[in-house]
């Protein structure tokens, strides 16, 4: 059974009182989330579980400046989102430009998800990530804008231009 926000809150105090074991308990609630949202930034699942475990020691050692006002899994997803980003800019630093040839044309449901993959990497990171934690993740506007640190305002725009942007992609992939 899922964790409400009151069973997170107590325990945060729990862990911060030094019961350092019921951190476990928001490991288990946010495991799978977490994962999924590293390897869909990632696109990588060996580098996707490192981010995932990195993200919980960062929380764990951050785990005092959480503000009980707020989601802890959106506090969280905060930490993962950030974590994710810096890897791809050193991802980035660090690969070298390639070619790409032109997609072929997709001749299964599996080719089809391989194309659309290929058409939101080819989003920029800012797009890639708000549709992510929207249709993902399922996240609201406004706790995407917390994850993000930025206003829902931009969070609405930012969807709407990786929709479209995503859709102009998927044309070029799907020829149509």
């Amino acid at each position: 059974m899922p964790l409400n926000e009151q069973q997170k809150a107590e325990a945060v105090s729990a862990v911060l009182a030094g019961d350092t074991a019921r951190f476990s308990l928001l490991v288990r609630e946010h495991q799978q989330k977490v994962f999924a949202l590293c390897l869909s930034l990632l696109q990588n699942p060996s580098e996707a579980e490192e981010a995932a475990q990195a993200a919980f020691v960062r929380a764990f050692e951050k785990l005092s400046s959480f503000r009980l006002q707020s989601s802890f899994s959106t506090w969280l997803y905060r930490i993962v989102y950030n974590l994710c980003m810096d890897r791809l800019k050193e991802r980035q630093r660090s690969l070298p430009v390639e070619d790409t040839m032109p997609a072929p044309e997709p001749s299964s449901r599996e080719e089809d998800v391989r194309l659309l993959k290929q058409a939101l990497a080819k989003l920029p990171r800012e797009y890639q990530a708000v549709l992510m934690l929207r249709e993902g993740q399922g996240l609201s506007y406004e706790e995407i804008a917390e994850t993000t640190g930025v206003t829902v305002e931009s969070v609405r725009a930012r969807l709407a231009r990786a929709r479209k942007a995503l859709q102009q992609e998927a044309r070029h992939f799907f020829g149509t």
